[in-house]
């Protein structure tokens, strides 16, 4: 079976360096300045220097560009000085609180380049982008990886134009493809699948992440013209993805109509197949009833739906009308109304019973919030520019329900329980744990644990605990190994009897998850030899050490307590 490597050697990768270095002089663009954040990969690996070729294209641009530690994603404060982050390695592995930084950085409304790499179960980045897409109103899947020298790779839509015209890479090797659903612009193509796309999440305000799926295209410099496109696309800001290369559907707000009249759901655009709830399959429908209508649209991998509630009052042939975001809210939500009304009005005034606030005189109020749990009327009364008044009241219109009690939560050895509902996600550092959603949790980790219940109004409540792992043992006594001290506060040291040994030693330190956050290989000799181990700013709790040599495997239990 053919192999990745993923080392390189150093020596040998300088004389080429500085050759791709005295290239981009050649095509030298003019931008204005930005400030860059690259989070560093040579340390990760000596052959990879991913790092020096961004810093070396965006400097050439006219950016402010810097390469960064790993640790500066455990603090926030960079993201006051950055414009644009790139993570220029797809082999680290993402801590949650650095997962959560980064998400905080494209919520900020600034742009990220987040680089994969070719395992898509191997390596984590790939996941942080699958789950970043999902959790912010996207849809993307990983679709296992696919070896070999994958060129030419095709590069598709803007970042194949603008500001450079980029042809077919020649080298690309190996890659994780993706299926590119809501919200997600795939650019990287060969033969029919996917390995290089661009999410454009649908809330207002945030930025844009551009992933590829292999850093050997940028380890070696395959494509310069195409780096500096991308450092383009994400310090501008504004860039909107096709509609015609990613999937959504969005019928828009529940709406109130008058009776014997027509409302147009537009599904989208045509690139698209259709199935309405009607049984059409047009990109459009025009309702004239009161009713729930759906409507599913699918690229022909991948399907999404969306439904809108439409409902009839008497209206009389009065001009004014109103939407609403959402008519059942939960206590201490907000929502928005929006005028509708037929009369080209130049004043409003709004009157909300148990809204705070209780009333408005803007034509779109927002963040109306019902503190208390009950029925409530909504009025609008508009007048038009000759003076002319309309009102329009909708009794029980909005639906306040009550949040649960917080749920209290017992400790029971290293199970986390919580007081009954009707669902539960339990968190970790704030972060949703992958499958934790029962009354119980049998924690992996020390850290803060947070449960978040839900009724069956779908309204929440949750608490937290700061709770600990019970008791530590290790998985093998008496072997060729100790580690000392034991617990720790990530810093410990590894001894071995050399010689009980043949050859190399491996070492590495793997977390609960299975992720590998720490690695070496060590040469014997001698009667015995140690390591230092330092895991820097790690989460506290449980890890495993792994230790493996040509006749000997070891694992054992860490546990990191401060």
């Amino acid at each position: 079976m053919q192999t990745k490597l993923i080392h390189q050697n150093r020596n040998q990768f300088s004389f080429r360096f500085l050759l791709h270095s005295v290239f981009i002089i050649g095509f030298s663009m003019t931008t204005v300045a930005q400030n860059v954040t690259i989070i560093e990969s040579e340390s990760y690996n000596p052959g990879h220097v991913m790092d020096n070729i961004w810093l070396s294209v965006a400097t050439n641009m006219g950016m402010n560009a810097s390469i960064a530690g790993q640790s500066t994603l455990y603090d926030t404060a960079f993201l006051s000085t950055t414009d644009a982050l790139i993570v220029s390695s797809g082999a680290i592995t993402l801590s949650n609180s650095q997962i959560t930084a980064i998400t905080q950085f494209m919520q900020s409304g600034r742009s990220i380049y987040l680089q994969g790499e070719y395992d898509c179960n191997l390596y984590n980045t790939n996941g942080t982008f699958e789950d970043l897409v999902n959790s912010n109103g996207g849809n993307f899947t990983l679709n296992g990886t696919i070896a070999g020298t994958l060129a030419p790779m095709n590069v598709l839509g803007t970042l194949g134009t603008t500001p450079n015209t980029i042809p077919p890479l020649t080298y690309f090797w190996y890659g994780c493809r993706g299926n590119a659903c809501s919200y997600v612009e795939p650019f990287l193509q060969y033969n029919s699948d996917y390995f290089g796309f661009i999410f454009c999440p649908p809330a207002s305000g945030y930025g844009r992440v551009v992933f590829t799926t292999d850093q050997d295209w940028i380890n070696q410099s395959t494509s310069l013209p195409l780096m500096e496109n991308i450092l383009s696309l994400i310090t501008s800001n504004n860039y909107q993805c096709s509609g015609q290369n990613y999937l959504g559907a969005n019928l828009g707000i529940d709406t109130t109509i008058c009776e014997d009249s027509i409302y147009v759901l537009n599904g989208g655009g045509s690139a698209f197949t259709y199935l309405w709830s009607t049984g059409s399959t047009d990109t459009s429908i025009t309702v004239n009833t009161a009713g729930v209508y759906w409507v599913t649209v699918s690229n022909g991998v991948c399907t999404t739906s969306d439904t809108v509630v439409i409902s009839e009052i008497p209206c009389s042939g009065s001009p004014a009308s109103f939407a609403v975001s959402d008519t059942t809210i939960c206590e201490k939500f907000c929502i928005s109304f929006f005028d509708s009304s037929s009369n080209n009005p130049v004043s409003w005034l709004w009157i909300f019973p148990g809204g705070s606030p209780s009333s408005s005189t803007d034509q779109n109020p927002t963040n109306i919030c019902y503190q208390n749990p009950g029925v409530f009327d909504v009025t609008l009364i508009v007048t038009d520019a000759n003076g002319n008044n309309d009102t329009l009241t909708l009794p029980d219109y909005i639906t306040v329900y009550t949040n649960p009690f917080a749920p209290v939560i017992t400790q029971t050895g290293n199970v986390l329980s919580c007081t009954p509902a009707t669902s539960y996600q339990w968190q970790l550092n704030s972060v949703d744990i992958p499958g934790a959603t029962n009354q119980s949790y049998n924690m992996l980790q020390s850290g803060l644990y947070t449960v978040v219940i839900g009724d069956e109004n779908g309204c929440s409540a949750q608490a937290s605990v700061d709770a600990a792992l019970v008791g530590i043992s290790e998985v093998e006594e008496n072997s060729f190994v100790n580690i000392f001290p034991n617990p720790n506060s990530g810093s410990f040291m590894v001894e071995w009897l050399n010689g009980l040994i043949v050859g190399e030693i491996s070492i590495e330190v793997v977390n609960t998850l299975g992720q590998i956050i720490f690695s070496s290989y060590e040469k014997t000799g001698g009667a015995a030899r140690n390591k230092e181990i330092d895991l820097g700013d790690v989460v506290r709790g449980m890890y495993f050490i792994e230790i493996k040599t040509e006749n000997e495997f070891v694992r054992k239990k860490i546990l990191i307590a401060s």
